[in-house]
């Protein structure tokens, strides 16, 4: 099981899902099936830079099951942050009384039927 981190830790919004891969990297996951631009790049960098303020020294990868723009690859990589691609849907991420909840996919795609 995944140990994610509460962003608030890091003034973070509480929609952004934080995994502690290891002792010292972190890492920023956005599970969603349309492509990553510039746009979300550019945000990526900013919760990068956040996570580095309050952990210096701490590695920062950006984790999705999207697919990402070569341009955001090569902006994301000019930034110190390394992109990890997972083939399948990891989780779904639901909101339950202000804590997360993570759900296999597989169970979050029976709730919807």
């Amino acid at each position: 099981m995944p140990d994610f981190i509460d962003p608030k830790e890091f003034g973070l919004p509480t929609r952004t899902v934080l995994e502690m891969l290891d002792g010292n990297t972190l890492a920023i996951v956005i599970d969603r099936k349309s492509r990553i631009v510039m746009a979300d790049g550019k945000k990526i960098i900013d919760k990068a830079n956040k996570l580095k303020e309050v952990r210096p020294g701490t590695n920062i990868v950006f984790k999705t099951s999207a697919p990402v723009c070569s341009k955001t690859t090569k902006f994301l990589n000019e930034n110190g942050v390394n992109i990890r691609f997972c083939s399948v849907k990891m989780c779904s991420y639901k909101k339950k009384a202000g804590s997360l909840l993570v759900v296999p996919a597989y169970f979050a795609l029976m709730s919807r039927s």
